[in-house]
């Protein structure tokens, strides 16, 4: 085997696209958000489900791995309201957080004594708040989309 050859073996290879990321539009393509190949992976696999007609998705990623932007890039995309549901303080501000960055929009909190405009796209809530009033104000079409962060709490009871 040749030098050459030797360190061709460990260049990069060029991830293949899903066909849903050709589809977003050239500035999703350059994503300022810099998404890795399996966040892209992730992506792609969302969308061409909800295209398909899914009317949920299930997004598992090990700590620390970027499920956050994955969900944002989502949201940045989406084109209706989108609400992210989390269950305590420190989650719904990372997410707030996130989402701003990402999206370059205002995003609303939902919980307690906080409330969202009927006007803004993106709001982050508190689980806990979200009882039969707050829903009822909200309204049953509120949102198109809806982002359950750490989905795995969804068994508890505080759910």
């Amino acid at each position: 085997m040749t030098m050459a050859a030797h360190l061709d073996m460990f260049a990069p290879k060029p991830h293949p696209l899903e066909s849903i990321w050709d589809e977003l539009p050239e500035d999703a393509k350059a994503d300022p958000d810099d998404l890795r190949y399996y966040q892209r992976d992730q992506l792609n696999a969302i969308m061409a489900a909800f295209k398909a007609g899914a009317k949920s998705q299930l997004m598992v990623s090990a700590t620390g791995s970027g499920k956050t932007r994955t969900f944002g890039t989502v949201a940045k995309h989406w084109e209706g309201p989108v609400l992210v549901l989390s269950h305590n303080g420190e989650l719904i501000d990372q997410a707030v957080k996130a989402l701003e960055r990402i999206t370059g929009e205002y995003v609303e909190i939902e919980k307690a004594e906080w409330t969202s405009s009927p006007r803004t796209r993106l709001v982050v809530g508190s689980v806990q708040s979200f009882n039969k009033a707050r829903l009822e104000r909200l309204g049953k079409h509120r949102f198109s989309l809806v982002i359950v962060d750490e989905a795995h709490h969804f068994l508890a009871k505080t759910w």
